[in-house]
């Protein structure tokens, strides 16, 4: 009978240990449930302020002002992401580090276009979350860099809207056609 209970209990322990070993992160499942919903939470406050900032800002109508919406629908999307291969088990420290890439072009713009400091409040505190998120997964994250551990973003390198390079390159090619 207390074989069969030691058994049973090392057994369990080597499932747990197995468990938590194949986690890409370091917290409880729960804090890092309750970290991307606060994640979540907050990334839906801060793009209510800054769409509201920027409608009321020298930026509205422009395309820097199209490239930072851009770059928060491109940061939800990556956030969705990562939450819902959270809640299927497997996220692991690259979805972040998408998301972390994102979030480093909305920080980037914040920090060439100063907006309301109710903005720069908002992201502050969600930018305190992104980096606990951060720690939870092991991965390191340089705010001010533009590759971060060599990861791809995948952004434009230009700063004007598609269309307006796409004319551009349009101009180009008649002029060199007729010279």
């Amino acid at each position: 009978r207390n074989l069969f209970a030691i058994t049973l209990m090392m057994t369990l322990f080597a499932v747990i240990t197995a468990t938590a070993q194949n986690r890409a992160y370091t917290a409880s499942d729960s804090q890092v449930q309750l970290l991307l919903n606060r994640i979540e939470t907050r990334s839906d406050t801060f793009k209510r302020t800054i769409s509201a900032a920027l409608d009321r800002s020298a930026l509205n109508g422009t395309n820097s002002e199209d490239m930072v919406i851009n770059y928060i629908t491109e940061f939800e999307n990556a956030t969705d992401s990562l939450k819902q291969r959270f809640d299927a088990r497997r996220s692991v420290n690259t979805d972040v580090q998408e998301v972390l890439t994102r979030a480093t072009n909305i920080n980037q713009f914040l920090q060439n276009n100063r907006l309301t400091t109710r903005v720069q409040s908002d992201w502050t505190v969600l930018r305190s979350d992104l980096m606990t998120l951060a720690r939870y997964y092991n991965v390191n994250w340089d705010w001010n860099s533009t590759v971060n551990n060599d990861y791809n973003t995948n952004t434009r390198p230009y700063r004007v809207s598609d269309s307006s390079v796409q004319s551009l390159l349009a101009r180009i090619e008649t002029n060199t056609d007729r010279y």
